[in-house]
């Protein structure tokens, strides 16, 4: 795993806690600037008349190749062995300017620009009337059309380049022995300074060429990455790390009414309601690209508030958006992000639609803990080949990122003829410093150990370790249980996955046991067979596969008094496959013995019609499982298919059991009906919320402990599936339907309480609700005493009232923690009737 991914999932997929293995990074790199004999230009670009800073400035040698472009605050450095006596700034919508260098020497050379002014034209202002107002309300009257979305399918061909450096160096990570190693080697390689003087640490570098293709009637999304090179600290697998360099992931759409960026939602400058979020002023007139053009800023009304600070230029004649620069202020509520800068132009179509040119985005990260130092992400995007309203089949669409075999190409001569820009010297210096130092024997260790960190597993060759938080455990009835476990990963096989672990109770001295495997024979489309065997001790209402690789909760869940704990044997075999784009069927075939650690029984009637007590039993079922995701994307991480973000659209679940009695000596015959619908939804300034609704309906006659048993949750760590007051297996159902909802809003509440503004704490409210059911004829089947006359676990209903809890808290406290308050409001009187929940995660 890279640093790139890590900021890719940040930038899109705020619930994972990523950006840890950052930190690691942090640690190891280091090194100052060396002047060669060369010509070194540094300085400042600014609009002459306002001393505003200019970015994207190019800014070149004359009669040559050879240049760079200004940053977001208009700073610009360009180191250069080639000989010119001038150097050019030149910036569209301005006049070009020369000034004389002196060859060999370094020098501070800074530009005024003269902009090519145009008298306004007129424009039809009310009395009092911001003059701005008419021009954006002809960007809303003329926004639909050219929206991009307005399409039904457009594609273009991209080429991508993605640079992380450290950036920020504190003194302490000077000191350390291993900096000064890495030191030693990248001080001959060349000179890694930012405009302000700073040095940087460059850690990885990509370019990529793709063709991206959108269709937007359904939304369907494919990217075929066609050619790409990655040099980085730490890179393993080319292959999958490919898959996060495409354009995809930083496909910015300001004619959206919100943004989701570093997994917040912005408000977009030409948004429903403009005048709701922005203050605006226009400013002046510019020929762009033969487009006249108005030049519109506009800040935030609320400070703090999700929204940016900026300029757009609106065609005169379309009142179109012909390009835009955006930053973040130092007041927003966003965590490590020091300052964040897009600017992008767009391109017009044979239709009415306008699609992105250029885009080009930089981020800071401050320090993300004191002593730490912070980091740089840059972005420079170029589109061109645009075709709008070809048709593809569906089909075309059902593996949305692909990447070709024979993707990964080092030529610089192919390089060379497919950048639209070269690199800079800078960036040539990037690749040899990286080169040099990713195999010093330290450097690898921290790797690892980032990989460690963000998969759960340390890999040693083929194989990987873990999970490593599932090494130790502390209950009840296995005392200290100790647990080692083992899979092969795709080192081993790009279509098999062989896994399985060991587990030791020093209470119990019983070994529990597991073995998995996995066979993928497709990627396109994504196809799965897999098997299993386990024998272990589980808990009612927290199933282990139901946790969806909750590592931190599952662990926790091992420890202390466990709830209805019982052993569990367990055959699957099962099926897995994408049926159409957000369309994945599976099938899974089990057989499970079931014997209780906890006072169970149930009433059987034998052959003789009469009634014995049970305590154990064998359950065999299939169990088919339909998944609608539209628009969901996933990427490929070692065999396994992750996915990559919290989609608009309702995800619809629907999954139907068969309980096969006298298969395999089953003891059962049953039917059991679920469908679920969870959605992630932008409600504006109020923030985000999240909600889960469930159903279910069983028309059989079981024991309770195959009924549905709601998830509760007898940890400290909050649990969004769960009711997070509710123990383990305290309720079960026949019938019901269930609420989980989350709200996190943002900065909206704190941010204007002036004390909260600083701490910059967000306020998160949850609630859950529960309504269910449970037949005459299943609480029959449970008696008041087992077979040797010991009183059993009562099995209770939610037949009087439904089960009502809610919570509230704050979460970026100290940056990482979130504390949730919860109350039940019924049930009050047979459970803990308040709680605190807490989780750890690093978001911006």
């Amino acid at each position: 795993m890279t640093p790139y991914l890590i900021f890719q999932n940040q930038i899109k997929y705020a619930y994972h806690n990523k950006i840890l293995i950052l930190l690691f990074w942090l640690y190891f790199l280091e090194f100052s600037t060396v002047s060669a004999q060369e010509t070194i230009m540094k300085g400042k670009v600014r609009d002459a008349d306002t001393g505003e800073a200019l970015p994207f400035v190019n800014v070149y040698l004359k009669g040559t190749t050879v240049g760079t472009s200004t940053d977001f605050k208009g700073n610009y450095l360009l180191r250069t062995s080639n000989q010119s006596d001038s150097l050019v700034a030149s910036y569209v919508g301005y006049f070009s300017k020369a000034r004389k260098i002196k060859p060999g020497v370094e020098q501070v050379i800074d530009f005024d620009l003269k902009s090519e002014l145009i008298q306004l034209d007129e424009v039809v202002v009310l009395s009092g009337e911001n003059p701005a107002f008419p021009i954006m309300r002809e960007v809303m009257k003329n926004k639909k059309k050219h929206d991009k979305r307005s399409l039904n399918s457009y594609e273009f061909e991209s080429y991508n380049k993605v640079e992380f450096d450290i950036a920020q160096l504190t003194k302490n990570f000077q000191k350390l022995k291993l900096v000064k190693k890495v030191k030693a080697i990248v001080d001959s390689i060349g000179d890694f300074s930012q405009e302000n003087g700073q040095s940087y640490i460059p850690i990885f570098l990509s370019e990529t060429q793709s063709r991206y293709y959108v269709r937007n009637r359904p939304e369907l999304k494919k990217e075929e990455i066609l050619k790409t090179k990655i040099t980085g600290i730490g890179i393993e697998r080319q292959e999958e790390l490919a898959q996060f360099t495409g354009v995809s992931l930083q496909e910015y759409n300001f004619y959206a009414n919100w943004l989701n960026i570093l997994g917040k939602d912005f408000v977009s400058p030409i948004a429903h309601g403009w005048k709701t979020f922005y203050h605006y002023e226009l400013m002046d007139s510019a020929m762009i690209d033969g487009d006249y053009c108005y030049r519109i800023d506009f800040e935030p009304k609320v400070e703090g508030d999700m929204a940016f600070y900026g300029y757009m230029w609106i065609t005169k004649d379309q009142h179109a958006l012909k390009s835009i620069e955006v930053e973040t202020g130092d007041k927003i509520n966003l965590n490590f992000v020091e300052d964040l800068h897009i600017y992008q132009e767009l391109h017009p179509t044979n239709t009415a639609a306008w699609l992105p040119r250029t885009t080009k985005i930089e981020i800071n990260l401050s320090e993300l803990l004191p002593s730490f130092t912070g980091f740089r992400a840059k972005f420079f995007i170029m589109n061109r080949d645009w075709k709008v309203n070809a048709r593809y089949p569906p089909s075309f669409y059902i593996l949305p990122m692909e990447v070709k075999e024979d993707a990964a190409v080092n030529s610089e001569d192919y390089w060379d003829k497919i950048r639209p820009v070269p690199l800079t010297q800078s960036e040539v210096n990037t690749i040899g410093a990286i080169n040099a130092v990713k195999d010093i024997p330290g450097v690898k260790t921290i790797a690892d150990l980032t990989r460690t960190f963000q998969q759960g597993y340390y890999e040693r060759g083929k194989l990987d370790l873990g999970p490593v938080l599932y090494v130790y455990a502390h209950n009840n009835i296995e005392g200290h249980r100790f647990r080692v476990g083992v899979r092969t990963n795709d080192f081993f096989s790009k279509k098999w996955v062989l896994a399985g672990y060991t587990a030791y109770g020093t209470k119990d001295q019983e070994f529990k046991y597991g073995a998995f495997v996995d066979f993928i024979p497709s990627h396109k489309p994504w196809t799965r067979v897999f098997a299993g065997y386990k024998h272990d001790i589980e808990q009612l209402g927290s199933p282990e596969e139901s946790l969806n690789e909750r590592y931190l909760f599952s662990t926790a869940a091992r420890f202390g008094t466990l709830a209805s704990p019982h052993r569990l044997t367990q055959y699957k075999v099962g099926f897995e496959r994408d049926l159409l784009p957000g369309i994945t069927q599976t099938l899974t075939l089990k057989h499970e013995a079931f014997e209780p650690l906890f006072p169970f029984a149930y009433n059987e009637e034998n052959t003789d019609n009469q009634s014995i007590l049970r305590t154990d039993y064998r359950n065999t079922s299939m169990v088919f499982e339909t998944r609608i995701a539209k628009g969901e994307n996933f990427y490929i991480s070692n065999n396994y298919r992750k996915r990559m973000e919290a989609i608009k659209a309702p995800v619809v679940t629907f999954r139907y059991t068969l309980g096969l009695g006298g298969m395999l000596d089953s003891d059962f015959d049953y039917h059991k009906f679920v469908l679920g619908v969870n959605q992630r939804v932008n409600v504006g300034l109020l923030g985000t919320f999240f909600y889960q609704l469930e159903g279910g309906f069983i028309p059989s006659t079981l024991p309770y402990t195959l009924l549905e048993n709601h998830q509760g949750n007898n940890t400290i760590f909050y649990n969004p599936d769960a009711s997070n007051l509710m123990r383990f297996g305290e309720f079960a159902s026949d019938t019901y339907v269930s609420l989980n909802y989350r709200h996190y809003f943002e900065g909206f509440i704190l941010n204007r309480i002036p004390l909260m503004k600083r701490l910059k704490w967000r306020f998160v409210a949850a609630a859950s609700a529960i309504y269910g059911t449970l037949s005459d004829e299943n609480k029959a089947l449970v008696p008041e005493f087992g077979p040797s006359g010991e009183p059993l676990q009562p099995v209770v209903s939610l037949d009087e009232k439904p089960y009502v809890e809610v919570g509230y808290g704050v979460e970026n406290v100290l940056k990482v923690f979130t504390f949730m308050a919860f109350h039940r409001v019924t049930y009050a009187d047979v459970g803990n009737n308040f709680g605190i929940r807490m989780t750890i995660a690093f978001k911006p």
